[in-house]
């Protein structure tokens, strides 16, 4: 059984995503790598979004 999960996904402004994710929605940062930023979700698992990555939305 899993107990956790990591999701990658692309934006066009890291610190735009970063102001929604850790200023609003309150998920603590859990790693920057520069172009990369990792959020920790609650009750296990995190969410990560690269500014490398395609975007899927427009």
């Amino acid at each position: 059984m899993w107990n956790g999960f990591i999701g990658f996904y692309g934006t066009p402004n890291l610190e735009a995503t970063h102001s929604f994710y850790a200023d609003i929605l309150e998920l603590p940062l859990a790693l920057d790598q520069g172009t990369c930023r990792i959020y920790a979700v609650p009750g296990g698992g995190y969410l990560g979004f690269c500014e490398h990555l395609a975007v899927c939305y427009t």
